[in-house]
């Protein structure tokens, strides 16, 4: 899900990006000046569509990058009989552990008020 809504915030971004670097290399036969110039153009020639044009194939491909991905962590995690409380609680505990380092602090144990 986090994935497919990466997409649809970035893909009007990407509509931009793609578009400048598709100018000549030439600044003498460029059409746009700039982002801001290349975002008011394509709104100018084609709307809102212009910044949406082609992304029903940028979904179905993160939709299927996330699900592969997924199933291929709960595949590794079955082959190594991880728990999944386990893999959360590490998680945990090493980004506590990173706090704790950063801010030149001792990990306190859950639970005590000793480090």
């Amino acid at each position: 899900v986090a994935n497919v809504c990466c997409t649809l915030l970035s893909f009007p971004i990407d509509v931009i990006h793609y578009t400048l670097m598709a100018e000549p290399s030439d600044p003498a036969h460029r059409r746009y000046t700039g982002v801001v110039d290349c975002a008011k153009g394509t709104f100018a020639r084609g709307g809102v569509r212009a910044f949406v044009a082609g992304l029903s194939p940028a979904l179905a491909r993160s939709a299927l990058g996330g699900a592969v991905l997924v199933s291929v962590v709960e595949a590794v995690r079955a082959r190594l009989s991880i728990p999944e409380d386990d893999v959360s609680s590490n998680h945990d505990r090493e980004s506590r552990e990173e706090s704790a380092s950063a801010l030149g602090a001792p990990l306190r144990e859950e639970g005590t008020g000793a480090p």
